[in-house]
């Protein structure tokens, strides 16, 4: 089924954002804002499910509308990152998390049924290793962002370096855990599958 979002406004058009989701430059004191996904237009999803057969909610073809290359430089200096791959729309973080950069993971909801249906278990950050995932959370609790952890570096410190989308036609970088637009509360998982898997409240998962 193509879903097709509604006409932009003057606004959305010329870029500006009004709500989240999109990077964007704006005059805010960090620098940029967001456009949520329903402003873009964008086609069908494809099929992808959980290892419980749950069918994830996605979509894919975001048009890049704004100025998500002129970020880069920004980005790169502000957040002491490296630029991996040029901005696309194909995929957002959580898709390249969980969806091989094959497509946009925009639910919440959608990453509690993935970390429960295929066996994730929290990891301390002593025991990190590349391959594993990083969940970013807003105040109220909510998943806000994602990546794959990708170097551990010796020291004492130990803060690994992780690889994550920044905004739904943003660019890839390779950057620091604790250095990113999306804040410092994060936590670490990986799969197992050698015992129980987490235990998230029924009420979460809405059953």
């Amino acid at each position: 089924m193509l879903w097709t979002a509604p006409e932009k406004s003057k606004q959305q058009k010329r870029g500006q954002s009004t709500k989240g989701g999109f990077l964007v430059p704006s005059s805010s004191t960090i620098g940029y804002k967001f456009i949520f996904h329903n402003q873009l237009n964008m086609q069908t999803g494809i099929s992808t499910e959980t290892s419980g057969r749950w069918p994830i909610p996605n979509q894919q073809n975001f048009d890049i509308v704004g100025n998500e290359n002129t970020l880069v430089e920004r980005f790169v200096t502000q957040y002491e990152a490296k630029l991996r791959t040029a901005a696309s729309g194909r995929y957002n973080c959580h898709g390249l998390t969980f969806g091989s950069r094959r497509t946009c993971i925009d639910d919440a909801t959608s990453i509690v049924r993935i970390l429960v249906d295929d066996g994730y278990k929290l990891v301390d950050i002593a025991s990190v290793m590349p391959g594993d995932v990083v969940l970013y959370y807003d105040p109220d609790g909510t998943v806000s962002h994602s990546g794959i952890v990708a170097l551990i570096p010796d020291g004492p410190l130990k803060f690994p370096q992780v690889v994550s989308k920044w905004g739904v036609a943003g660019a890839e970088y390779l950057h620091w855990v604790h250095k990113s637009p999306y804040g410092v509360d994060y936590k670490f998982y990986r799969v197992d599958h050698s015992g129980e898997s987490i235990i998230l409240s029924k009420i979460i998962l809405g059953q």
